[in-house]
């Protein structure tokens, strides 16, 4: 079944009974029943129709998206340091502060455009003395973000699946999906575990039925030339790997890469590899998918076998792996609650949701979930090693927008500013040493640029260096702004 036929199956779907999952919106804060109503549930009714349309999970550093189709689902697997190699050499801070003399003077005496151009040939020629013909005459590329791989979870149905619902609960970071057939009700969870560093997806089939599944990994369609240098995909009995290397190393001996290896277990039934394409859950009652993955500093390092040791040392009940996750996440996300005195529990839909406040209807039902909704991502993207992007820590495109990279002249600015006031210090702590990475390339740029002291930001960057690419971008406002957040927590703390 495609997904033009799945629409419009659903189209006039059915609400799922309430035993399915509980109630979707407003449950009050655990320990006190009368504690006013907060939205807890993004719940869609209709099948994705493009990756944006995906619904979002991370631990911090490690990110998913989930399609939500209940037949011939799509996982789309991201981590915080899945950025393309931009160059063979590493990019340093041109030399420009007699140049930016020069441009001065130019200024002064009205030639702005003249300034401009003189600054942008002064910077290629830094360009050609420092790498060469490998600069080609301009400056080095900005590393991408990209996405690392995709799960396929292919299910076998009994009849056309009807009463379709998708839901992400915000209190716990559970993506669900849930659906009914001739057999009963479905349902696949999948959450990215903060306490055990881990992707956990279960597949529950209705009493009586068994599942018959399909899974596979494969590439994320759209890398462009030299992005990857290789790619290896294994499909075993009872495990999945993925190992990627870059296809250029930013002037390291060895590429970097990255790594993942699923572990599936099963209960009543078995797994069987089918010639290294998929793997294949037969007649099971119950499925339990495991799966961590790993950036690699050199791609050749990987070790398969600390992954596997790592999971099998893991809980195989979900419930189990869920527990401490939610009480972490869960203990973040109240922290702060927004009341305008709206009833989340009469929200069905985001799709109906908002229709409503198309007419002006159900406003503080819909502020109330922006905030949480608000609050939920920069839970799940902002707080592992490296500040969120453009991106977050999600996305399906190998050449996105700006490359999916930092920008400082307001949007990473934006993404960590309710950090403070919205009581997640875990976020401050992420963006600081997010900053102190790049303090000492960044007075390299004051020096080297201006001949002055301080530091100097670039108005772009990626996260494996600090240069100052963008010439005519002397974005000398950039530090200042960035800082800022680092007073305010002061302020409130």
């Amino acid at each position: 079944m495609d997904r033009r036929e799945f629409i419009k199956l659903t189209a006039g779907a059915s609400l799922l009974p309430n035993a399915i999952s509980p109630s979707g919106t407003g449950r009050g804060l655990p320990g006190n029943e009368n504690a006013t109503a907060i939205p807890t549930r993004v719940i869609s009714r209709r099948p994705p129709l493009r990756w944006e349309d995906a619904m979002i999970s991370g631990n911090g550093s490690t990110g998913i998206m989930v399609m939500g189709l209940p037949l011939d689902d799509w996982v789309i697997v991201n981590h915080e340091k899945f950025w393309t190699v931009g160059n063979d050499y590493l990019p340093q801070t041109p030399h420009l502060r007699e140049a930016w003399d020069e441009a001065k003077k130019m200024a002064l005496k009205g030639r702005y455009l003249d300034a401009d151009m003189f600054i942008v040939e002064e910077a290629r020629k830094s360009f050609r003395r420092m790498y060469g013909e490998q600069a080609a005459g301009s400056r080095p590329s900005y590393d991408r973000t990209h996405p690392g791989f995709h799960m396929n979870v292919a299910m076998e149905s009994d009849g056309a699946p009807l009463e379709y619902r998708r839901e992400t609960n915000l209190e716990t970071g559970e993506i669900s999906v849930f659906w009914t057939d001739n057999r009963g009700n479905w349902v696949r969870r999948v959450f990215v575990s903060r306490t055990h560093n881990v992707i956990v997806m279960e597949l529950t089939a209705p009493a009586g039925s068994l599942i018959n599944a399909k899974l596979r990994l494969v590439e994320a369609v759209g890398k462009l030339a030299g992005d990857i240098g290789s790619v290896r995909i294994e499909h075993g009995e009872a495990e999945m790997y993925f190992h990627a290397a870059y296809g250029r190393t930013m002037g390291k001996k060895k590429p970097a890469g990255y790594h993942a290896l699923a572990r599936i277990i099963v209960s009543g039934g078995r797994t069987r590899a089918v010639e290294n394409e998929r793997l294949e859950i037969v007649g099971a009652k119950h499925a339990l998918v495991l799966m961590r993955l790993e950036y690699l500093d050199d791609a050749a390092g990987a070790d398969r076998a600390a992954l596997r040791l790592a999971l099998s040392k893991l809980p195989v009940d979900y419930g189990e792996l869920l527990e401490p996750h939610a009480a972490v996440h869960g203990e973040m996300f109240r922290r702060v609650t927004l009341d305008l005195g709206g009833h989340p529990e009469n929200v069905s839909s985001s799709e109906a949701l908002l229709a409503q406040v198309s007419r002006g209807d159900s406003l503080p039902e819909f502020f109330e979930l922006m905030h949480a909704v608000g609050r939920y991502a920069l839970i799940c993207g902002g707080t592992g090693e490296l500040a969120p992007t453009l991106m977050g820590i999600w996305g399906n495109e190998w050449n996105p927008p700006w490359n999916g990279r930092y920008t400082f002249d307001a949007n990473l600015n934006l993404a960590i500013s309710a950090a403070s006031h919205g009581n997640l210090p875990e976020v401050i702590d992420t963006y600081t040493s997010f900053l102190e990475r790049y303090m000492d390339q960044w007075r390299e740029n004051a020096k080297e640029l201006y001949g002055c002291r301080g530091v100097v930001t670039d108005l772009c960057q990626g996260w494996r260096h600090g240069a100052v690419l963008m010439a005519t971008y002397p974005w000398t406002g950039g530090a200042g702004w960035l800082a800022r957040y680092l007073y305010d927590h002061y302020l409130f703390t």
